[in-house]
């Protein structure tokens, strides 16, 4: 018909409410995702923490203990 207009393809079609809704979503994601990662990265790290201290209390408590059984055998 006379009253077509021709597309113009160099310009991106607007974007739908639900589209941009996704776009939201797909964002809240990425983020989640990455301080799910810094996250177990900093548990990991308090984890190996906390094996250290409690390694070096266990050496501690036995230390004690292991002196005064020398001291007894002598």
């Amino acid at each position: 018909t006379s009253h077509d207009v021709p597309k113009d393809t160099s310009v991106p079609p607007p974007t739908s409410p639900k589209l941009a809704q996704i776009q939201e979503l797909m964002a809240h994601v990425h983020l989640l995702q990455s301080q799910k990662e810094e996250l177990e990265q900093a548990k990991a790290k308090a984890e190996v923490a906390s094996a250290k201290q409690l390694l070096h209390l266990m050496r501690e408590r036995r230390t004690p203990k292991m002196l005064k059984q020398t001291c007894k055998n002598n």
